[in-house]
């Protein structure tokens, strides 16, 4: 029960939205969004001074900024050849070793030879049903046995050398 006099006040309910503002012919931009012209929150944008150019993006994007909000970053780069330019020449890559079937490096011990060997074996035996591979998965028995020892890798990392010699 209320025992004091005063009425209980409802506030009153909230004003309705303004109404969307739609463009139609012949409508000057700024004054139907003067937010962003001269005058409105932007105060800097004028469209004599505003350049689109990467240097001004960086100068307006402040220096913290990261290269993705550049947005001219892609028009940097060098053009295309002419259509009738010789291709570059391909880098040769060096042929394939045993370490690379193995997935290892040269330098790696023979604990992680092992560990690659059992996973690769895993992941491509043609019983395993997932990446089943037979080609791949004799690949990696051959890798195994000429790496699997540590003399027969003694030889192979020789011969390896021999051959790294002569290529160069």
């Amino acid at each position: 029960m209320n025992t004091y006099d005063e009425t209980v006040s409802v506030a009153p309910p909230p004003p309705p939205p303004p109404p969307s503002r739609q463009l139609h012919d012949g409508d000057d931009l700024l004054a139907a969004f003067p937010k962003f012209g001269p005058g409105g929150g932007d105060t800097t944008w004028s469209p004599e001074e505003w350049q689109f150019t990467p240097e001004a993006d960086r100068a307006r994007a402040g220096a913290g900024a990261s290269a993705a909000r550049v947005p001219h970053q892609q028009h940097d780069e060098a053009p295309p050849p002419p259509p009738d330019a010789a291709p570059p020449p391909r880098a040769r890559r060096a042929p394939r070793t045993l370490y690379d079937d193995l997935g290892c490096a040269r330098g790696a011990s023979p604990a992680a030879l092992r560990a690659s060997w059992a996973r690769l074996c895993r992941r491509h035996h043609p019983d395993s049903g997932r990446d089943a591979s037979p080609e791949a998965f004799a690949r990696i028995m051959a890798a195994w046995e000429r790496l699997g020892t540590g003399a027969a890798r003694a030889a192979y990392d020789a011969e390896l050398g021999r051959e790294e010699r002569l290529r160069s």
